[in-house]
């Protein structure tokens, strides 16, 4: 099911994880960039959160640095904040 943005794009999941599955950073930006890479890309925490599979709740412990992903989710995070951030979403 594609994700329509705050801003009026349209992003699939299968389009930015396929996009973001050619780099594997495991390196996350700073919790302060995070917010802001997401919210450049026009996406809302829960248009993330579907995503990646995880809940809302989660994404915001993310950014607030309440929490660090681990694992799996780390790399899928640090796939998909990377393609955000080079802007071929």
């Amino acid at each position: 099911m594609p994700l329509v943005c705050h801003t009026g794009g349209v992003i699939t999941r299968e389009a930015l994880t396929a996009k973001a599955a050619s780099r594997v950073p495991d390196v996350l930006p700073t919790i302060r960039r995070r917010s802001a890479i997401r919210e450049a890309a026009g996406l809302h925490q829960d248009d993330l959160a579907e995503v990646l599979g995880v809940s809302q709740a989660t994404v915001s412990r993310w950014e607030s640095g309440l929490r660090e992903p681990a694992g799996e989710n780390r790399r899928r995070y640090a796939e998909v904040l990377e393609t955000l951030m080079a802007g071929n979403v």
